[in-house]
């Protein structure tokens, strides 16, 4: 991936299945559903019990899971990529990722994105 990526803390994570890089993964190493709670996006691929690096802090990359506007604020779709939230969502009603920090034109493409703490 070529995209801008200043992970700023990352911790290491034991997947729970093969799971590609830019994938938001949660504190088991298990793909987030929709609206999940992520650690953050895998740094590396990587197959089931392996070890990967794992943003949870600063900007990294991750896939998107629709067409995305720069700005927007993102959460988890159900296979881990990133989708814009709702005009509609409220914080406290779910888990946000972080904010689009340019534009995806559709799914999979890369984007960099300022991550959010959860």
């Amino acid at each position: 991936m070529s995209k801008t990526r200043n992970d700023i803390f990352s911790l290491s994570i034991m997947l729970a299945a093969d799971t590609g890089e830019g994938i938001l993964v949660d504190e088991s190493g298990t793909i987030v559903g929709a609206e999940g709670n992520a650690i953050g996006p895998t740094l590396m691929a990587g197959k089931a019990n392996d070890h990967v690096s794992v943003a949870a802090l600063g900007v990294a990359t991750c896939i998107a899971g629709a067409a995305i506007a720069k700005g927007d604020l993102l959460k988890a779709a159900a296979d881990g990529k990133v989708v814009p939230a709702a005009a509609d969502d409220a914080f406290g009603d779910q888990f946000y990722i972080g904010r689009a920090l340019e534009a995806a034109a559709a799914a999979d493409d890369e984007i960099s994105v300022l991550l959010i703490p959860n």
